[in-house]
């Protein structure tokens, strides 16, 4: 489980690398569909910033200049803050998704349909209605 002031994971099973130095100072690059990159960054008790690039190599020269804190990473790009409250949406959304996972709603109701037809054709069965097939139609 992902702190709350870690990068909120709006892309789960994306491929992503997140690097952190603290709970609020991390850089995140996230792969997009269509060959995009969106990087975020968080230094400590400030604010979220982002980018997107369709460049791999300038995605890996920010990386590694955040890791030896050169100070290029973030000079050079042209960085866009994110609204606090669009940042404080993506954390709850981030924080509802790690509560509901694993809860299938559709699924859950997929298996009462099931069960409900098979109880409805049971009960034509003993009630001798002649229409009703005697065993569930294959697949």
């Amino acid at each position: 489980m992902r702190p709350e002031s870690r990068a909120p994971d709006p892309g789960e099973g994306r491929p992503h690398l997140e690097l952190a130095r603290a709970e609020d100072d991390w850089i995140r690059a996230e792969y997009l569909p269509e060959a995009l990159y969106h990087l975020r960054y968080r230094r400590a008790g400030g604010d979220r910033y982002e980018l997107y690039t369709a460049d791999h190599r300038w995605v890996r020269d920010i990386l590694v200049a955040w890791l030896v804190r050169d100070d290029r990473w973030h000079e050079s790009p042209a960085w866009s803050r994110i609204d606090p409250a669009i940042a404080e949406l993506e954390t709850v959304r981030g924080e509802m998704s790690e509560l509901l996972d694993g809860f299938g709603l559709l699924d859950a109701l997929g298996e009462f349909e099931d069960g409900l037809d098979d109880a409805l054709r049971r009960a034509d069965q003993l009630l001798g209605d002649d229409d009703a097939p005697a065993d569930p139609p294959p697949g």
